[in-house]
């Protein structure tokens, strides 16, 4: 009798924990679908201009965009995969963790900037972070960086502002800690020389791109797996700039 109960017991724990399983797969695949239509919707006002008349790489409707959410302060895109994000600032770093460009809640959430870096990309190293989702979405695909044939096709990145549009290159592609020194953004005199040395020392592969001391750098992170504080990061700079005249 002890035995039936004890097995009955162990059922319907393990029943208990697949619906729970079965509800969070629910809870995530709905995000997954609301988020994505959000997004192809807010992608609408960003396009790939046309060479032949215009000098800009993209033609984006920064009023628009400014509209839905005035805490934009950029729009990265990296050719060939799902990264084609806004990218948004506010004064914490836990806003977008669980909040769509639009306002949702999702678990989702939104790229963004660090909240103590300047929002025009003026400091030295500017990192921008956004979540690991498991079907490929946000910065899912900076994972893939960890293998040089996937790097090598895909070298080209784009961050455009109101005021320009920069290609940036990889310097890095490397796993670290949360807490590493990766994330600093403020040096003292000679400090930043050392750090994007160090930097470029850390990556997988050698990048075949070099780098300069007198470049400020834009650092992409990602987490490298759930319940860790490893990180994937992208350590870049830029390559080619196209100004906007205000």
């Amino acid at each position: 009798m002890k035995k039936k109960y004890m097995s009955l017991m162990v059922f319907l724990v393990l029943l208990i924990c697949f619906l729970i399983s079965l509800v969070g797969a629910a809870i995530y695949g709905s995000d997954y679908i609301l988020a994505e239509k959000s997004y192809d919707e807010v992608a609408k006002y960003v396009q790939e201009s046309d060479e032949s008349g215009n000098s800009l790489k993209y033609d984006i409707d920064w009023d628009a965009l400014r509209a839905i959410n005035p805490e934009i302060v950029a729009w990265i895109i990296i050719p060939g995969t799902e990264v084609n994000y806004p990218v948004v600032q506010t004064t914490d770093n836990e806003k977008y963790l669980k909040k769509t460009f639009t306002g949702e809640k999702n678990s989702c959430g939104c790229i963004f900037m660090d909240c103590y870096n300047h929002g025009d990309f003026s400091d030295l190293n500017t990192i921008i972070y956004g979540h690991n989702m498991r079907n490929g979405s946000m910065f899912h695909i900076l994972n893939l960086f960890r293998e040089q044939e996937y790097y090598s096709e895909h070298r080209e990145i784009w961050i455009c502002t109101p005021q320009w549009q920069k290609q940036y290159q990889v310097i890095s592609a490397h796993l670290t800690k949360s807490d590493s020194d990766t994330y600093m953004i403020a040096f003292a005199k000679g400090q930043y020389e050392k750090y994007v040395g160090r930097e470029v020392s850390q990556s997988i592969y050698d990048t075949e791109n070099g780098y300069r001391t007198d470049l400020e750098c834009v650092t992409l992170s990602t987490c490298n797996g759930r319940n860790t504080n490893r990180r994937m990061v992208l350590v870049c700079q830029a390559v080619f700039e196209i100004r906007i005249a205000s």
